[in-house]
Order: structure tokens, then sequence, then C-alpha cells
């Protein structure tokens, strides 16, 4: 059987053709202009970024992405200038709320230590951004980082029991950071590199430029109104309740489940990982790493651990990292829930801190000016 003849194209179709072409071309070239201006607005742009990062009109402290992006903004623009060294305390919401760095920093003063008191902690902070967020900051020799951990960090699900966090791992992480993620598959951490691909500044300031730009748009919309215009406001240093009302029955609380078999330090586990390469970043420029375990609450202990995974847990982190250390336990009066220290318990969780990091044998007492 013959094939059927397939009539030449005409030279208009030919024309049309090469004009559909170019006309593509002119549409991909004209959308990657407009990308690359909007990318270079945004970058560039830090006021409208600093409003978008703000507080305004909200209850308590920014939380989740927000918190997030004003938390790693302040990480990779810390100024250096005194050449002092830094006590940079990394971690989630955990860390948040258990340390007041006046406190620490007073402390330190008066036994003579040397460092400056950085605190960049936010909500779901986990090792593996500690990791990265730490990767890319301007680290020095005698700096301390002390890295706040729990048993939920470990968990052998982490990233999907929270969702996989993409915001997270989008800003925070680079390709570099990604490739290494061995937890993650080969689809995810392809697509969570083009998620974080140049430019890097549109990527990470795109979502508080557009609520910055919005907050702005409503304020001059409203302008007979008599409102005061945005105002920059950063987050709320930590929390100042004392109990979370009914934390006993909300349900992040039944998240806090876990299983022996389920709290992992193997090498896979993504913040295990993620500690192990910390460490070699410290390594790497002269500072010293520090894993701090938050203790929760007496009720963590009676409702979740019940004895089944905390002493052998602890045995084999204190096995892996040299310098491991773990907060004393208090009464459940400390605590506004089950791992969360409340406004009573921080001035007491932070000299626990101080105790770690300077022992009374290693204080050098200052003498206030013109004592004798």
């Amino acid at each position: 059987m013959s094939e059927p003849d397939v009539p030449e194209p005409s030279r208009e179709q030919e024309e049309e053709t090469r004009h559909a072409i170019r006309l593509v071309g002119r549409v991909v070239a004209v959308a990657f202009c407009l990308y690359a201006l909007v990318g270079g607005v945004v970058s560039f742009d830090e006021t409208l970024v600093w409003y978008g990062r703000s507080e305004i009109n909200e209850d308590g402290f920014g939380r989740g992405g927000r918190q997030m992006h004003f938390v790693t903004s302040r990480a990779w623009s810390v100024d250096r200038s005194d050449n002092r060294p830094r006590m940079f305390l990394l971690g989630s919401s955990m860390v948040r709320e258990a340390f007041d760095t006046e406190i620490i920093q007073r402390e330190f003063d008066l036994r003579g230590a040397p460092w400056q008191v950085e605190k960049l902690a936010f909500e779901r902070g986990a090792p593996v951004f500690a990791w990265a967020m730490a990767e890319q900051m301007d680290l020095r020799a005698g700096d301390r980082l002390v890295l706040g951990v729990h048993y939920d960090h470990f968990r052998d699900d982490w990233l999907s029991h929270h969702g996989g966090v993409p915001a997270y791992m989008n800003h925070i992480l680079r390709p570099r950071h990604l490739m290494q993620v061995a937890s993650l598959g080969v689809a995810d951490r392809l697509e969570y590199s083009l998620a974080s691909s140049p430019p890097a500044a549109f990527h990470r300031k795109r979502e508080p430029f557009r609520d910055g730009f919005q907050q702005w748009l409503d304020w001059t919309v409203r302008l007979w109104s008599d409102e005061p215009p945005p105002q920059v406001t950063p987050p709320k240093r930590f929390n100042e309740r004392e109990v979370v009302a009914n934390f006993r029955q909300l349900a992040r609380s039944q998240k806090l489940e876990l299983a022996p078999g389920e709290v992992v330090l193997d090498g896979g586990q993504i913040n295990a990982d993620a500690v192990a390469a910390l460490e070699e970043v410290c390594e790497a420029r002269g500072a010293e790493l520090w894993v701090v375990f938050m203790t929760p609450a007496p009720e963590y202990y009676e409702r979740f651990e019940r004895g089944l995974f905390s002493e052998p847990f602890h045995r084999r982190v204190a096995e892996r990292w040299a310098n491991y250390a773990r907060l004393s336990p208090m009464t459940q009066d400390f605590y506004a829930d089950y791992k969360h220290v409340n406004i009573r318990g921080r001035p007491i969780v932070s000299r626990q801190l101080v105790q770690i990091m300077v022992p009374p044998q290693a204080a050098t007492p200052q003498v206030a000016e013109g004592a004798e």
C-alpha cells in the first residue's frame, strides 16, 4: 500500500510558521526582561521588604514564614565591625521562648565571657535550617553556635510530618544544600532547587516585598480615613504568656506522639545529617558548635515519652557530639505548654545556659571601673 502524498507547504504557510516562531521568541524575551526587572526591584528595595516583614495589625509576633524571613535577614547581615566574637543561639520557637539575650549578655559580661549574644530562632527552626543559615553567615574564629534540639527533630518522618515546610526549604536552603539532603528524593531536590534558583534575592524577598507594597497601597486607598501610615515593627523577642490556653487539647499537641523506633540518629535522617554538616562548617571557620537539648515540661514526659526513648537518645547524642548539654528540668509551672518555657521560666533557663557556657571555675569576674 502506497503512502499518501503529503503536499508541500505553501509559501504563505512557511511565512506564518516563521512569524509564529518570532512571536514566541519575543514573548519569551519580554517575559524574561520583566522577570529580571521585578527581580531587580525586589532585590534592592529593602524599604518595602522591611515593611512586609513587619508586625502591622497582627496579634503577637509574626508566625511561620514571616518570622523566618526576618530572622534569616538579620542572620545574613550581622555587623561584625567590632571584631567581637559572637554566640549565636539557633533553633526553633523553643529556643526563642527559652532564652533572654539581655540576661545572658549581662551574665556573660559579669563573668568576663568574650561573646556578644545573638538569638536567631524562629518557628520550626530545625537543625537543617540552622545548618543552611549558618553556612551563609559571617562566622569567624572564636564564635560559638548553640543549637537547640528536641526529640521531635530526629523523628524518622520529620519532613513529611511537618508538611515539607516548602517556604523554609526554598528560602533558606540553596541548591548546594538541597543536593546533600539524602532523605529527599531526586525529584524533590530538583523541585526545591529550581524554586530557589537565581536570582536568589528575588525568591528570598518576593513575599515580604509584596506584603509591604500591599500595606502601602491599602493605606493610600484609605487616605481619607486619617489612619497612620504603615510602620516597621520587628517581631517580639518572645511571647509574654504564662500558659497556652487548652494546650492539652490542641491538635498540634497530638503531633508530639513518638514511638521509640521513630527517633533516629543514623545517617539519612535529615536533621541528624544537618548537625554533622553544621559541625563541619564550624570547624572549617574556627567556630565551635554546642548542641543543647531543650528539656520539655514534666507533662510531656508523662504523656508522650513515658520512659520509652529518653535515656538511649541522650546516650547516643552524647557519643555523637562532643559538646552536648541538657537543660535542667523544671516544674510544669515554668512552661507555657508541653515544650515551651513561659515568662517565669525564661530567666531560669537563660542562667542555666550561662552556667553551661561559662562554668563558675572558668569565669573571670569583671571589676567595675574605680572599684578597689
